[in-house]
């Protein structure tokens, strides 16, 4: 906010601060940042004036990173997921168990991610466990299609939203509007497996790589 006075014209500090896709930047402990001074004009100070509010609006985040569909699966992770299973997953990439039930490998700042989840273990069969999934509040789901994780056959859909959307059986979430894709892998003790494709990174045109490289991966993925 600028402020106008009657007689003189004061200079404007001006702080900036900057914000990521989930993380805020600020400036470390003993630094210094210089202030530039500002004169406005008259015609500035008007615009000010009749600009006595600001509209802070939540623009979905654009592209910061890209991942290499082609690239070598070099890195072994052993999950220590329930049910186990080891992946392997590029160089790059990050490998994390979250807790017992869901384990997440990802590339940079959580751009990518590709997240195996069971917390829901009610027996069902993977038909019923994509209609659970695409009934999700806010999503748009579109047709399910064959996906092979690790030699098991299950369905997966690609949905989008408007907003962030919570799948309350499992507390997964997303933060913005986005494509995601998710899919059902059957259990042998009857339940099943939920994996979501998640990008933060660019969410219009992200998930067609990441989908293409996540083939790749699941491949590699053997149930211990």
């Amino acid at each position: 906010m600028r402020t106008k006075f009657t007689t003189i014209l004061m200079a404007a500090a001006v702080v900036a601060t900057a914000c990521g896709n989930d993380s805020a930047v600020t400036t470390p402990p003993g630094s210094t940042t210089s202030t530039p001074s500002t004169v406005l004009t008259t015609s500035e100070m008007a615009a000010s004036t009749t600009a006595s509010t600001t509209t802070t609006t939540s623009e979905t985040p654009r592209a910061t990173s890209v991942i290499d569909t082609g690239a070598a699966l070099t890195q072994t992770v052993d999950a220590a997921f329930d049910p186990p299973f080891t992946i392997l997953i590029p160089a790059d990439w990050t490998g994390v168990l979250r807790d017992k039930w869901a384990f997440q490998a990802y590339f940079g700042n959580e751009d990518f991610e590709i997240t195996f989840d069971h917390t829901y273990q009610e027996k069902e069969s993977v038909d019923t466990a994509i209609s659970r999934l695409a009934a999700t509040a806010g999503l748009d789901a579109g047709p399910a299609s064959t996906i092979v994780v690790g030699g098991l056959t299950g369905r997966s859909f690609v949905g989008e939203s408007d907003a962030a959307v919570r799948f309350l059986d499992s507390g997964f979430h997303t933060n913005h509007a986005s494509r995601l894709e998710i899919a059902a892998i059957p259990m042998d003790d009857g339940t099943t497996v939920t994996v979501f494709l998640t990008v933060g990174a660019d969410p219009e045109l992200g998930l067609d790589a990441l989908r293409e490289l996540a083939r790749r991966i699941f491949e590699t993925v053997q149930w211990t």
